[in-house]
């Protein structure tokens, strides 16, 4: 009964969501897709491809655009700021070799040069993110182009969910520092190609405290309402879980959102100066009413827009630009750390063809498909009848690459109430990968799986509220959402929303 319950609570996984991104994926050009598969010995640290690759990209646009000292990405409805260029020269991502283009809405694609104040000045309209697809690298390789092409200061906007008291909807927030949902050091994909990287890369303050200073004069000689705080960078492409928002609150976060802090620490490391702004689109999840859309963002990005075109602008002005420092002058030596092969999405027919795999295999109709964490699996499959099985490296186009890939295995029977359903079992500690967890939910679902339900194996916090201490008992506890701290660099979705009945698990 409670295995019952438990599948009915997990009715409502997002999965539509992973479905329109990989179809959205799908369907990018094939000279995108292209790139993806190129850049897998990128990700291996292979030093001589990336930088080489990055030596021609960078070329291509001195050779089209010249050198710039400013370098700015412009986030979720902040192009106008664009506008604000005489002489403006505009390249689309999908022209410099071994760039790629972004595909949410808002997020033109598109390299401009111009001058503002009589500076040069080279933008990033639109950005890409990971939980598009895209490995972190080829997220910093736009942010060191810029750089190659005499960049000093990067300005980095985004739009943001505002967690301060007295924010709202329009409101600007500088961005003082920034954390990451999964407290993993973002430059670890590039982290062993020395040039690009120091090896002793100081991060405090990551974010300048001297254009800071200007920017609170120009926010006042404007008449624009100010805030300071901590970005958090969150996963994405989901907005965040109102649990993920009570513990950023509880770190002083300022302002939630889906990208900066990848184009932050590749800007860093290059020896640009830098220095941040959010525009606050909406309250973050759970501190208004009504579930968040992209639709909220894009009603207010006019307005704030203006507002930060308005301060970037005055700060390109009266900002004295600083010499970035030599690299010779910077550590070279790195560590060596072991690759990641990036997973090729597969193609929808793909899809298809593991489909047709599954249901050759399963003689019964399932609806329901659990997780299974490693010791509960056992126990489970031991009051499992008509048990068959498949081995995760039997599927069709299935990306193996975790451990628990190479030995797990989808289980199928009926439980003793006579329920049709798929286990995965045989699943180390770490558990799946993004992308194979997300491959199997997308299989699951074009399969026609209804509920989807994941079991943990967790400690028990009640234990320190015993003021007898006596060791607690065995019991099972039904989450109703999850903080996720811990993800594998594989650059795929990763954030499924389960629904129940209790508490948070992390």
């Amino acid at each position: 009964m409670l295995t019952k319950s438990l599948f009915s609570l997990s009715k409502n996984v997002r999965i539509p969501q992973c479905t329109s991104l990989f179809h959205s994926l799908i369907s990018k050009k094939d000279k995108q897709k292209e790139l993806i598969r190129m850049s897998q010995n990128i990700h291996n640290t292979d030093q001589e491809t990336y930088l080489k690759k990055l030596e021609i990209a960078s070329n291509f646009v001195k050779k089209n655009l010249g050198t710039s000292e400013i370098a700015m990405v412009l986030g979720t409805g902040l192009g106008p700021i664009t506008n604000e260029m005489k002489d403006k020269v505009e390249i689309p991502f999908s022209e410099i070799p071994y760039m790629v283009s972004p595909s949410v809405l808002m997020h033109k694609g598109s390299l401009i040069s111009g001058t503002i104040s009589g500076k040069k000045v080279l933008a990033l309209s639109g950005r890409i993110h990971p939980y598009e697809g895209y490995p972190e690298h080829l997220v910093f390789f736009n942010v060191q182009v810029m750089s190659e092409c005499g960049c000093k200061l990067l300005f980095v906007t985004n739009a943001a969910g505002g967690g301060i008291k007295g924010m709202k909807p329009g409101d600007v927030m500088a961005i003082t520092g920034h954390t990451t949902s999964n407290f993993q050091n973002l430059l670890t994909s590039i982290y062993n190609i020395p040039s690009l990287v120091p090896k002793s890369m100081n991060l405090e303050p990551i974010y300048s405290k001297r254009i800071l200073k200007y920017a609170k004069q120009s926010a006042k000689k404007l008449g624009i309402k100010w805030f300071e705080g901590t970005y958090a960078m969150m996963q994405g492409p989901t907005f965040e879980s109102h649990s993920e928002i009570d513990s950023g609150l509880a770190l002083k976060t300022g302002a939630f959102g889906m990208s900066t802090g990848i184009e932050t620490l590749a800007g860093k490391a290059a020896g640009m100066e830098i220095f941040g702004i959010s525009f606050i689109s909406n309250l973050a999840a759970g501190l208004e009413d009504g579930p968040l859309t992209h639709h909220d963002v894009l009603e207010v990005a006019d307005e704030a827009g203006y507002k930060i075109t308005q301060i970037v602008s005055d700060l390109v002005n009266t900002v004295p630009l600083l010499d970035r420092p030599e690299k010779n002058n910077r550590e070279i030596e790195c560590n060596q750390i072991v690759p990641v092969p990036i997973p090729v999405l597969p193609e929808q027919k793909e899809f298809d063809e593991a489909v047709s795999y599954l249901r050759s295999k399963i003689y019964f109709d399932p609806r329901v498909a659990v997780l299974l964490a490693p010791g509960h699996d056992e126990a489970f499959l031991r009051k499992l009848k008509c048990k068959r099985e498949i081995l995760y490296k039997d599927l069709p186009n299935f990306p193996l690459i975790s451990p628990s890939s190479n030995k797990g295995k989808i289980v199928y029977g009926e439980t003793e109430n006579k329920i049709p359903i798929l286990c995965l079992v045989g699943n180390d500690h770490k558990g799946l990968y993004d992308s194979e967890v997300t491959f199997l939910v997308k299989l699951f679902k074009d399969y026609g799986i209804e509920s989807f339900g994941q079991t943990f194996l967790a400690g028990d916090l009640s234990y320190f509220e015993n003021s007898n201490n006596q060791k607690p008992k065995a019991r099972v506890m039904l989450t109703n959402d999850i903080l996720n701290l811990v993800t594998f660099p594989d650059g795929i979705l990763n954030d499924l929303e389960y629904e129940s009945k209790s508490t948070t698990a992390v």
